[in-house]
């Protein structure tokens, strides 16, 4: 039941209750918010029609659902018998003949078609066409485009006067595209941050277009107002759900008498082993263990996990001494204490007598992890009853669920040393990482600098043996050629420049000339050098 939807209230309050009780997607009801709110602004006189897209299981009908709540101001129990939510699962209705069941009668029978009766009854329903992606593309064209169109009709083939206006109704499409592109993305989702998330929906909606663009065309995708995909859970959400989903199978058995407990363990189990956000997965594990406390006649029973070699397993204790050899949870060091925190009223913070404190009952810091007298008891049961009065709550809070022993005080103590080693490399991570960044710009900063100064040495070289050749027409090129040497051997010796240096300069000389002008140059030089040598040894 969600609370406070009733159509008394206004549609804002409606939102804001209903959005409150559905966990994650918020990206899709601050859209929806918007649009609902401001539906006066414009006259549109067409129906809404909504995609919903994305991986199986993640709340899509459900939110279709209280989108009705909010519309209509109705309990999500009384919506379908009320006929202000219509649901339709298309991949019943696959066939030409089917398809058109929804308007017309079937054959041999008189009547109206079961959605159009259903409009015909509330004209402003709320009509969820699910595995839309699987109807037939006849069925688009004659059925769907004139009802998702402005002063749409849903209109029969058969009979004209068998018609309704689909203006005031609310049309939401659920398929799975894209659903294998979403989870295949979910950690980088997780990690990104809130304007790469924005930017991976947009991505995610395009997506979704193009796919509904080649199978149902253009006009289809005209006539929807929103494509919105449904994005991963993180993990507090799915500690939400399973809070929400347990809480209303617990209280129900708090209704018959038995008071079962949840320890914040199994809570984690649970959001590790959940896929789907359907309640039938959280049932599936809490059923055979209610069953199990039910047989076993345990009125006060604790769910919580074991781990074993093979994995972790779900357990069911009991909170008492049944006297049928079954490890009880008040056994434990300080659970006992715990389980009456849980029980104890709001604000008696003196109920409960002072215990002793023992050595395994002690954490770090002088505080008794299963509770003593004094101000410290009073204080810590203070903070465990900070919002909740703990005869209706349930499921266990992580401080007050595991018992504190030596060896837990000892493994926290090594986990927060783990903790503070983690952040200590991480910092020193993030520090290598910018050093290894400002070495990487140096020796850019430098391969540049090289650079520059092979083309000025390349243009020294070209200068140079320009004027070599020149001088060898006017003073002979015997004088020109020891001229060349000494200039050679005093850039290499005096100078003490590198030959590597010179060979960059001449890749960049080459790099100038090109392949057929750097060949001519060497024949030149070549020509020219063996003209020098035959000179000097004539002389």
């Amino acid at each position: 039941m969600v609370p406070h939807a009733s159509s008394k209230t206004s549609l804002e309050e409606r939102w804001e209750a209903v959005s409150s009780h559905y966990i994650g997607q918020q990206h899709v009801w601050a859209a929806l918010k918007t649009h609902f709110l401001s539906s006066d602004v414009f006259n549109a006189e067409k129906p809404t029609v909504i995609v919903l897209f994305g991986p199986s299981g993640f709340g899509k009908s459900e939110l279709a659902r209280r989108l009705a709540c909010v519309i209509h101001g109705i309990e999500v129990g009384e919506l379908e018998t009320s006929g202000k939510l219509v649901y339709i699962h298309l991949p019943s209705f696959c066939t030409r003949d089917t398809i058109y069941s929804l308007v017309d009668p079937p054959a041999a029978h008189v009547g109206e078609g079961v959605l159009l009766s259903a409009l015909r009854r509330n004209d402003d329903a709320v009509v969820v066409l699910d595995e839309f992606e699987k109807g037939t593309a006849d069925a688009i064209q004659n059925l769907w485009l004139s009802a998702f169109q402005k002063k749409g009709t849903l209109r029969s083939l058969k009979e004209a006067s068998r018609s309704i206006s689909t203006e005031k109704v609310t049309f939401v499409l659920t398929c799975n595209i894209a659903a294998d592109t979403i989870l295949h993305r979910t950690k980088e989702y997780l990690r990104a941050t809130a304007e790469e998330q924005a930017a991976m929906r947009k991505e995610w909606t395009e997506v979704c277009r193009d796919v509904c663009r080649k199978t149902m065309h253009d006009p289809f995708v005209n006539r929807v107002d929103y494509f919105f995909p449904f994005v991963p859970y993180t993990e507090e959400e799915k500690r939400r759900f399973i809070h929400l989903q347990l809480r209303r199978v617990l209280l129900d058995q708090r209704a018959k008498d038995r008071r079962i407990y949840v320890t914040p363990r199994m809570v984690k189990a649970l959001a590790r082993k959940l896929q789907t956000f359907h309640a039938s997965t959280i049932e599936c594990v809490v059923r055979p263990l209610l069953v199990e406390a039910v047989q076993k006649g345990w009125d006060t029973a604790v769910l919580t996990v074991v781990e074993l070699v093979s994995g972790t397993e779900f357990v069911a204790l009991p909170a008492v001494d049944k006297s049928d050899g079954v490890t009880t949870w008040n056994s434990l060091p300080g659970a006992k204490r715990a389980l009456e925190v849980c029980e104890l009223p709001y604000g008696a913070t003196g109920a409960l007598p002072p215990v002793e404190k023992r050595r395994t009952d002690m954490v770090p810091g002088g505080n008794s992890g299963g509770g003593g007298g004094g101000e410290g008891s009073k204080s810590n049961i203070g903070s465990l009853r900070a919002t909740a009065d703990r005869a209706t709550q349930p499921i266990f809070r992580e401080s007050n669920v595991v018992p504190d022993t030596r060896v837990g005080v000892d493994r926290k103590y090594a986990l927060r040393l783990e903790t503070a080693v983690e952040k200590e490399l991480q910092l020193e991570l993030n520090r290598m990482k910018e050093l290894l960044v400002m070495k990487e710009k140096e020796i850019a900063y430098l391969k540049e600098k090289v650079f520059q100064l092979e083309k000025l040495l390349a243009f020294f070289l070209a200068t140079t043996l320009m004027c070599l050749l020149f001088l060898s027409f006017l003073v002979g090129m015997k004088i020109v050629f020891v001229m060349g040497l000494v200039i050679f051997m005093g850039l290499w010796l005096l100078v003490e420049m590198p030959l590597q240096l010179l060979m960059g300069a001449i890749r960049v000389f080459y790099g100038v000339l090109g392949p057929v002008g750097s060949v001519i140059a060497v024949l030149v030089a070549s020509l020219w050098g063996s003209q020098a040598l035959r000179h000097a040894v004539v002389c």
